[in-house]
């Protein structure tokens, strides 16, 4: 019921209501780890640029240091290849992420596509599926990627 409050007062005033300290469950770092580290091989590689900003933002995401963020994300690269499919993934966070955690997932999803420079129809693709399967609404989307253009221009990078 909490999380639902929350989630409505976010989706009306963009006001964060008891926001969750993803850092704390260990899980759940595992869990977007993946999703990270599948996008950033959606389209069928991670380069250099992409596993750095991946790293980053993990470390920014979850408040950890960097060896802990860099272990993560090899633990997350290694579990990639043992799966074919991380839409189980995608429907165990739904339930766990606040829109304001969903919104801001999408936002570092953006930036991992961004990292190399390419928009590769998969990594798109992936994208939506992503935002369609947490149940992220069109008007938090849009926020993310309204944010994720704001953040570029401020950066004094193109979009």
């Amino acid at each position: 019921m909490r999380r639902r409050i929350s989630d409505f007062v976010y989706r009306r005033t963009g006001r964060v209501l008891d926001l969750e300290r993803v850092s704390a469950e260990p899980d759940l770092q595992a869990m977007v780890a993946l999703l990270l580290a599948g996008m950033a091989d959606a389209d069928g590689a991670i380069t250099d640029d992409e596993f750095e900003r991946v790293v980053g933002l993990m470390r920014g995401f979850f408040g950890l240091n960097e060896n802990v963020s860099l272990d993560l994300f090899m633990r997350a690269v290694e579990e990639l290849r043992k799966r074919d499919d991380l839409s189980s993934i995608m429907d165990e966070l739904k339930p766990r992420l606040d829109l304001r955690r969903k919104e801001d997932l999408l936002v570092i999803l953006l930036k991992v596509i961004a990292a190399d420079g390419e928009k590769h129809p998969k990594e798109m693709a992936y994208l939506h599926r992503f935002a369609a399967r947490i149940g992220l609404p069109d008007e938090v989307a849009e926020r993310a990627f309204v944010r994720y253009a704001g953040e570029r221009r401020s950066n004094g990078r193109p979009n």
